[in-house]
């Protein structure tokens, strides 16, 4: 059977994106509320106010309680969805039994909450539906946030499903094709499919999920549906997998649109369902949305809500919102206010399949920042990303490790991102500053291997866009895992039990930063003069460089785990990576602007269908 040719430019439709859904004229759930949600999560649900359940797992008030959601997953934010749900008429739809009281409130992103509407429950004998119609603020700048509050009288109040709707006579039929990219975590990737598709069919959804597997280990389950493609493949990192994922999609002809997903993330399925209701809510192709990572290990705390990637600046990110309890009233209110974003993870994304055709496919840049890239494309060719608070999954914060291997890829292929994106030309001063500052933070914390493969990233960034469209990906990785234990061995991983005497660390002002600086942080002082106890860090975020003036040892406790991860201080380490770095430093000056050049004028290339499909995976 023959391979069709895609091509970005007038390429066919998809078979289902102007299907019309005769029945779809009012009532659609766009957003259903999960009232399923355990009790750990509570604070994204409700605010206030006591309840429990009955024994269908309702919600259930007692006479006089009174509780609201205006969570992060049951509130209405209006910001981002206005230009999908246009000017159609809008309702809050309940099913209640017993006796009580409905109200609607809406609270502007920088004013005062006010009651909109509400309505007396009086179904003593069965439940009964009450609707409580609404409009988005036709006003961008006053736009906020809606939720509902429940008050309960007589006997009580119960509550067993709840819904924001739009009425719309044009609700189009989608196919999304779920794509999941794994490397070894296979019991995680069976259980996220498993779930998708009990979850997926019981809603009737028309979906279908491919797992691209980078190591080939996983194994089919008996009862996976013909829905779910497993692909195996050789090590082309994520951004081979997500390539191969989006190009089978095409290839196949099925799908209208296409949902990336990470290997490791926790799904939330109605945030899945949320994504794909606004798929078919929503005809823009030149519109993708992106869900937010929630942190896995304190799972009412936001990770990254999305962010804007200066074009222009080298590792330079201005986050819509930083880590923070989404419970808070602050975090709500950011959330509402107006934010420029143009960076969502793959950790949740998506978007029409024509869209993928339209701006292109992900750089063959093995793993990091490929979504990075292609974000900031997709804004500078006049497209948007869109990243709905309500929509998320839960996922391993950058906090829970340190950068490790992945310092290359990060450096690298920023410089690339740099090159092929900067709308002001490039700044190869600025960008040695911020390399040799990343190089010293590396040193100076012991982390020798990351600052090995800085240099060798700098040194593959000059060998131009070879490294990328003719290098073997997978050999090259090899290498770059070579590099990177040859100069790691100064860290392990133990129990904090068996760590030894330790100390919490602290950063240090006045003399003791001094000392710091002038022997880098001790690798320059005589072996009698360092302090032998662990300067130990509660996680990784904390650490930083001006505690470790004189410690010959340090380490942060992993998230999650009772391990703590060491560092040793080796100057013989630490000479080689010095010297790398000051001949690496020559050739980057004496290059960049050449080879910033031969990236930039390589944009079509890189970013083209017919490079995956000329592509071994």
């Amino acid at each position: 059977m023959s391979t069709p040719t895609l091509s970005h430019e007038g390429a066919a439709r998809s078979p289902l994106r102007d299907a019309i859904d005769p029945e779809a004229v009012e009532g659609f759930e766009f957003f259903p509320i999960n009232l399923d949600f355990p009790a750990e999560l509570d604070g994204l649900y409700v605010e206030s106010g006591g309840f429990s359940r009955d024994a269908s797992g309702a919600l259930r008030l007692e006479a006089g309680g009174a509780l609201a959601f205006d969570g992060y997953f049951s509130a209405l934010y209006e910001r981002d969805l206005a230009e999908a749900l246009g000017d159609r008429p809008l309702e809050l739809r309940l099913e209640l039994q017993g006796a009580g009281r409905v109200e609607l409130w809406r609270r502007p992103s920088d004013g005062p909450a006010r009651l909109a509407a509400s309505e007396e429950v009086d179904a003593k004998n069965a439940f009964a539906v009450t609707r409580l119609p609404f409009a988005l603020e036709p006003d961008d700048s006053a736009r906020g946030r809606w939720w509902f509050a429940l008050k309960a009288d007589g006997d009580g109040l119960t509550l067993r499903a709840a819904a924001w709707t739009v009425r719309t006579r044009v609700l189009r039929a989608v196919r999304p094709e779920i794509v999941i990219c794994t490397f070894r975590r296979e019991t995680q990737v069976a259980r996220n499919v498993s779930q998708l598709q009990a979850f997926l069919d019981a809603k009737a959804v028309d979906w279908g999920v491919t797992v691209v597997d980078n190591a080939g280990t996983l194994i089919r389950a008996p009862h996976w549906s013909q829905r779910v493609t497993l692909i195996a493949q050789r090590n082309v990192g994520g951004a081979g997998g997500f390539a191969r994922g989006i190009l089978e999609a095409m290839r196949a002809g099925r799908a209208s649109h296409v949902l990336l997903m990470d290997d490791d993330a926790e799904i939330d399925c109605v945030s899945v369902l949320r994504m794909i209701n606004l798929f078919r809510l929503d005809p823009r192709i030149d519109v993708f949305y992106g869900g937010a990572q929630l942190d896995v290990f304190e799972p009412q705390t936001l990770a990254d809500a999305g962010a804007y990637w200066r074009p222009s600046d080298f590792e330079k990110v201005d986050p819509r919102l930083p880590p923070c309890d989404l419970a808070s009233d602050a975090a709500k209110q950011a959330l509402a206010a107006p934010s420029a974003i143009n960076f969502n993870g793959w950790w949740f994304f998506g978007g029409a399949i024509d869209s993928f055709r339209r701006f292109g496919m992900p750089l063959p840049c093995f793993v990091h920042l490929d979504d990075v890239e292609y974000g900031v494309r997709v804004a500078q060719m006049g497209g948007k990303i869109v990243a709905p608070p309500g929509v998320a999954i839960w996922h391993e914060p950058y906090y829970a490790k340190l950068e490790g291997w992945f310092a290359y890829y990060n450096i690298r292929n920023e410089l690339i991102r740099y090159c092929l994106q900067t709308e002001t030309g490039v700044n190869p001063r600025r960008v040695l500053r911020r390399l040799r500052r990343r190089h010293r933070g590396f040193v100076l914390t012991q982390q020798y291997g990351a600052a090995a493969l800085l240099t060798l990233a700098m040194q593959h960034f000059l060998r131009g866009p070879a490294v990328l469209l003719d290098d073997d990906p997978e050999r090259l990785h090899r290498e770059v895992m070579e590099v990177y234990k040859r100069h790691n061995g100064n860290a392990s991983a133990v129990p904090l039990a068996e760590c030894g005497p330790w100390r919490p660390a602290r950063r240090l002002r006045g003399l003791g930063r001094l000392i710091g600086r002038l022997t880098f942080n001790g690798h320059l002082l005589p072996r009698g003069l360092l302090l032998s106890d662990i300067a130990l860090f509660e996680n990784r975020s904390a650490v930083h460089r001006n505690a470790l003036h004189r410690f010959a040892r340090w380490g942060h406790r992993e998230a999650g785990s009772d391990r703590v991860l060491l560092f040793a201080l080796d100057r013989g380490l630490f000479r080689a990576c010095m010297g790398a770095m000051l001949r690496a430093e020559w050739g980057f000056a004496k290059k960049f602007r050449d080879v910033a050049g031969q990236w930039r004028a390589s944009a079509p290339a890189l970013r083209a269908l017919e490079t995956w499909e000329k592509f071994r995976f």
